[in-house]
């Protein structure tokens, strides 16, 4: 509220405050709702041809231009892994580290690009349960959601042929966002992929390439 007051067109909301700040607007694009993160929050009406949802009625507004002179939730992870998605022409299986909002951004953008599926490897199995469990109850497919497998840590050395099958992996973890060394496993993760596969790191640092990047 004071940052709209003082004249801010939006604000930017990262980890871990995506999923909190959700919660907390009246009305999230299409993509925000399912993903149940925002990581933009805009003041101003929106000329973009997005679908809102009014989540305190749950109603779905029409799309293009109107005067929305209420403050609005976006997730453009969604939009910008789209993008890519498509520019890269990503087929069959993909592999997602991570089971936070990155991470359910990650697969609805999957879904509409319309992978198959997924794999998503997990530090905490119950989290990525509740995660695929979140985006059924949110609309995403089922049918998409079907073909998501969960993999532990734990699991990983006795599946690297299974992950050596698919074209994409996505890191939507927060590992290698600070300057703690990165974990032992994601080396052989790494090196099980084909050379052609497309790695893509929702982590961004400072000054150059994220440490995964440079691994």
């Amino acid at each position: 509220a004071l940052a709209h007051e003082q004249g801010f067109k939006g604000l930017n909301v990262t980890i871990p405050h995506k999923v909190t700040v959700a919660a907390a607007l009246g009305k999230l694009t299409v993509q925000a709702k399912l993903v149940g993160a925002v990581n933009t929050i805009s003041f101003v009406d929106s000329e973009a041809d997005y679908n809102f949802v009014d989540t305190a009625g749950g109603d779905t507004l029409r799309r293009g231009k109107s005067n929305w002179h209420q403050i609005s939730g976006h997730n453009t992870d969604v939009v910008g892994l789209a993008r890519v998605l498509r520019a890269h022409d990503v087929q069959g299986q993909v592999v997602i580290l991570g089971a936070g909002g990155a991470a359910s951004a990650a697969l609805v953008a999957l879904e509409a690009h319309g992978c198959p599926g997924a794999i998503v490897v997990a530090r905490q199995y119950p989290r990525a349960q509740s995660m695929l469990q979140s985006l059924l109850e949110a609309g995403l497919s089922p049918a998409f959601l079907a073909n998501c497998s969960i993999l532990s840590i734990e699991q990983l050395p006795h599946k690297l042929d299974l992950i050596a099958r698919a074209g994409c992996f996505i890191n939507a973890s927060p590992i290698g966002q600070g300057l703690i060394e990165l974990p032992f496993w994601l080396t052989p993760l790494l090196n099980s992929f084909g050379r052609d596969a497309l790695i893509l790191d929702l982590v961004y640092a400072r000054g150059g390439r994220t440490a995964l990047c440079q691994l």
